[in-house]
Parts: structure tokens; sequence; C-alpha cells
């Protein structure tokens, strides 16, 4: 591929794993690759961490009592197990969530919420644990979408140049190989340069398309041109 690629783009990039996207899903993505060692490269239209949803996102993260309690050293009501909150799950997905999905969360969500801390994301203590509807107890902890990028600008320094960022590049399609998706290509939007990432695994973490709504929080490159790539590569499409 590097062969006659490289005679056409302005820069060709060979990683193991490609990283569309830099906020809460591609920064801890690019995290756990780069966890066993593989070389990682994270792509995303602004600077990292400040490019989509997640910085400007109310955060406010739901764990069962007893993990908020045990995991995070936070005060919540330790009779809130993970059974009941996955519980409160289905119900308030009216019974149509995937449950395999929601099995995950609910295990994880204590955990990940742990790391983030570890990681140096601050709580608002004076509310540390909310009520919200739908559940039985309370269990949403607040902090800001800044201070989940904070903690994750921390994570990804501990990993050096083991880690490539390629800021201010839009990915524009995946590149495929007999079926299989093998890189993605993008243009510089300072320079207009071509570039052609070569990968192992790509993992699209573009969030979602709020711009297709006149009013949203969410940033300017909320587009919606991870799904058009996924789309046009034949990902199926799902809500969870």
């Amino acid at each position: 591929m590097a062969g006659p690629v490289s005679k056409v783009a302005d820069d060709f990039v060979d990683v193991d794993v490609l990283v569309i996207g830099s906020e809460g899903a591609g920064g801890r993505a690019a995290v756990e690759a780069a966890k066993y060692g593989l070389r990682v490269a994270v792509v995303t239209k602004g600077p990292v961490t400040k490019t989509g949803a997640t910085l400007t996102a109310g955060t406010d993260i739901d764990a069962a009592g007893k993990d908020i309690c045990e995991l995070c050293g936070l005060p919540a009501d330790e009779r809130d197990t993970k059974e009941t909150f996955f519980k409160d799950m289905l119900a308030e997905g009216h019974y149509i969530n995937d449950q395999k999905i929601v099995e995950r969360h609910v295990h994880d969500a204590g955990l990940m919420m742990k790391e983030l801390m570890d990681w140096g994301m601050r709580i608002q203590k004076k509310e540390a644990v909310s009520w919200a509807p739908g559940h039985t107890y309370r269990r949403g902890v607040m902090s800001t979408g800044r201070e989940v990028c904070k903690a994750l600008v921390r994570a990804l320094q501990m990993f050096g140049s083991q880690i490539e960022y390629f800021e201010h590049v839009m990915a524009v399609d995946l590149l495929m190989n007999e079926g299989r998706v093998v890189g993605a290509a993008g243009v510089d939007l300072n320079t207009g340069d071509f570039l052609v990432f070569s990968a192992k695994t790509v993992i699209l973490a573009t969030g979602g398309g709020l711009k297709i709504y006149p009013y949203t929080t969410g940033n300017q490159e909320l587009t919606g041109d991870g799904q058009a790539m996924a789309r046009r590569a034949g990902a199926e499409f799902m809500d969870a």
C-alpha cells in the first residue's frame, strides 16, 4: 500500500492503531491502545481534547452507589448495587436496550470514574452525588467536560511519543482492502496537504452530528462525517 499511495500523498503515516477523534472516546481509546505498547496516531479536526462534544458537556457520571463508595471514596448509598442499577437502566429504556451493552456499562462505570479521578478529574463536592429521574438511589457524580478533558491530557502525556497527534486534520474517508478497513485519508485543514494513514486497526470516535440542529452546545466540528465514512465502508448502525 505504501508504494503507490506515497506517490500521491503529501505525507504517509503507518501505525498499529489509528484513532479518529480526540476527546472522551478517542482520547481514552488512544490511552488503552498505548497501554499495550502499540504505535498510535490520533487524528482530530482541531486541538487535542478541545474538539468535539466532551469539552462542552455537562458531566453527570452514573455508577452504582456501592462502587461510588468503595472505588471512588465518595458518599453514596451502599445498598445500591450493580443489579439495581442494571434494572433501573432497563426500565428507563423501556426494555428495548441492548442488555449486553447495559451490563458492560453498569460493570465498568465505577472503574472508569475512579480512573478519571486518578488522572485528576475534580468532583463538584457541594453535591457529590445527585439523584436523577429514573434512578432508585443517588448515583450521579457531578464534574465538567473540561475536567474530563484535563484528566485525559494527563493520561495521554504518560505515553509520550508513543502516541502521535495530527491536529487540524480532517479524515475524509476510510481506506478499504478486500472488504477490510486498512486506514484513512485526510486533509490538513491549515495547509491543504493530503495525508494517508495505514493502520492495523481504525477506531472511529468522531462524536455525533449535532450541527444538523440550529441550536446546540456542541462544537462546530460535530458534522457527522464519521458516521458517513462508516456507512460508506459498510458499517451497520445501531441504537444502544
